[in-house]
């Protein structure tokens, strides 16, 4: 309950953001995620298409392709969370909840592999690496057996100092700041 009426709140938070300057970090994002070690170490990169007024990290995608890197977007399943390579001919179509998912059928197996960063989504993150996404679990059931890095991206305005955090959520290594730069948690 306490988290709903938070991700109600940060979400108008994001809202608010005036569309140039959600483009505008958006810019300063992806080339702060391109500026990572983990990304420039890591062979698959596991991204999500943007909804609403999440920052658009899709120019992520196409600058990993061209390094040859494996780029897969999340598909759920009956609670699960798999990652699959998108079909470069058709794209996306709605998924579960209306999120888009890839139309490919190429799975990625990457949770168990270490040369794997994960761009997970969120409406906040705070300074010990918690964040606060849709209510769904997906990507905290997901990182909890994932062996590679991972990392958030935010506007300025959804760094926070704390968020309420439960005995499932799980941190995550790094935060893309908007005109912040990245933080560290581990």
């Amino acid at each position: 309950m306490v988290k709903d009426l938070l991700r109600r709140d940060l979400k108008a938070v994001r809202d608010l953001i005036p569309v140039p300057d959600r483009a505008a970090y958006s810019t300063g994002l992806v080339e702060m995620i391109r500026s990572m070690p983990e990304y420039s170490d890591a062979s698959v990169i596991l991204l999500y298409c943007p909804i609403g007024s999440e920052p658009d990290l899709m120019p992520l995608a196409e600058y990993a392709e061209r390094e040859s890197k494996t780029v897969a977007f999340p598909v759920t399943h009956f609670g699960e969370m798999t990652f699959c390579v998108k079909d470069s001919s058709s794209g996306f179509r709605p998924g579960a909840m209306g999120i888009p998912e890839p139309t490919g059928e190429e799975l990625v197996c990457a949770a168990k592999k270490a040369d794997v960063l994960c761009v997970v989504p969120a409406l906040a993150v705070d300074k010990c690496g918690y964040r606060i996404g849709y209510g769904g679990g997906y990507y905290d059931r997901f990182l909890s057996g994932f062996a590679g890095r991972s990392v958030c991206a935010v506007y300025p305005q959804l760094f926070v100092d704390s968020l309420p955090v439960e005995k499932h959520d799980e941190p995550v290594d790094a935060a893309a700041v908007a005109g912040d730069g990245i933080t560290r948690f581990r």
